[in-house]
């Protein structure tokens, strides 16, 4: 695995050799790309952002899994562009940047002056617990967190210091999405959290849509609402709009999404003032569900090469089963008739299954669920 001091990457130019000095060597002088000189501050002196993945033993040991950088400097370019570095994937555990469809592992980026994410991939997890370390520097202008998909939490990143976070991975799929993590930044003027005047916020499948409520306190000057929604609580877009009714008591709203995300999503509340100014309500959390009814499955106690796949009032029908690794390979490809109703399937698998997370697929009626499992 390479250390802590070894980030692997593609280059794309010769920007991208210069942003692997910044680690290296932390000092930057003047590059010459297509004709145009460009020069650059210390980066002793630039914002930036520096994680790694941890492996359980490497908390002292100075060596990580993988890592990755972001700088930031009016001289870059938000686009993935010359300053950035295309990511070398690992057999093993893997952190990279994924931005605008590119893996990568160093970033330039132009300084933060409005709401911006650092979307992070971890991928190829083999293990239950793992650690990440987050260097933030020099960012007195803007708020950073590291946003939590899975535990819906959002941890305040201090400034010019480490930041540990330790992880946990169990048998719930998204405990271990691959998207999980994000690191979110905010400018301390103009994004603030809205605790006191959007409260009660929830929201709850209603037939084929989501219904999301909430009330507001003490509303003054508020032009409007805007109800969001994002399918990983990091991104989100604009679901609908709700006109203010500026009450002088508590006001409760509801909004019908017709259109959501299949599965998990995340909804938040965004108000505007007529003066201008932004403001958001806490994230909430709903699944909504199109997949096969009633399915669970099970390791079985003692064998470790056999499963139960439990049916409760299911169509009747031919079911196919797949069970796969989390590094994508096949241990079992097969299929069964059930007759309707409930239904316990013992499967056996022809080799051993060796410790860890596994996903397995049952498609039925042109649907299709993943479950997952841990041996």
């Amino acid at each position: 695995m390479p250390n802590s001091n070894s980030i692997s990457s593609k280059i794309v130019s010769p920007l991208g050799i210069t942003l692997l000095l910044f680690i290296a060597c932390h000092s930057l002088t003047a590059q010459t790309i297509t004709g145009k000189e460009l020069s650059f501050r210390s980066t002793a002196e630039l914002p930036r952002i520096n994680v790694q993945l941890i492996l359980p033993g490497q908390e002292t040991t100075g060596r990580a899994a993988d890592g990755l950088a972001v700088y930031y400097s009016k001289d870059f370019d938000n686009k993935v562009s010359y300053e950035d570095s295309y990511k070398f994937i690992n057999p093993d555990e893997n952190l990279g940047i994924l931005r605008d469809g590119q893996l990568l592992s160093i970033e330039g980026r132009k300084p933060i002056t409005s709401a911006d994410t650092i979307p992070m991939k971890v991928w190829k997890l083999r293990q239950t617990k793992y650690t990440l370390k987050i260097i933030t520097t020099n960012f007195s202008a803007a708020d950073v967190s590291l946003h939590d998909s899975y535990l819906l939490s959002d941890m305040k990143l201090d400034n010019n210091q480490a930041n540990i976070v330790l992880f946990t991975l169990n048998s719930d799929s998204a405990s271990f999405a691959a998207d999980r993590f994000s690191i979110i930044f905010s400018t301390k003027t103009n994004f603030t959290t809205l605790p006191v005047e959007v409260s009660a916020i929830k929201a709850y499948q209603k037939n084929k849509g989501v219904e999301v409520a909430w009330t507001a306190e003490n509303e003054s000057n508020i032009g409007r609402y805007e109800v969001e929604r994002s399918s990983d609580g990091s991104f989100f877009i604009t679901a609908g709009t709700v006109k203010a009714n500026n009450s002088a008591i508590s006001s409760y709203y509801s909004f019908s999404d017709v259109s959501p995300n299949n599965g998990d999503s995340y909804y938040r509340v965004k108000s505007f003032d007529k003066s201008g100014e932004i403001k958001y309500s806490t994230i909430v959390k709903v699944q909504v569900s199109n997949a096969l009814s009633h399915i669970s499955v099970a390791a079985n106690p003692g064998q470790t090469n056999a499963i139960t796949l439990s049916l409760k009032n299911s169509s009747k029908g031919n079911y196919g089963v797949n069970l796969i690794n989390y590094s994508g390979q096949t241990f079992y490809a097969g299929n069964f008739l059930h007759s309707g109703g409930s239904l316990n399937q013992q499967i056996k698998i022809s080799s051993y299954l060796p410790s860890g997370l596994y996903r397995l697929q049952v498609l039925h009626d042109g649907k299709k669920e993943n479950l997952s499992l841990l041996f």
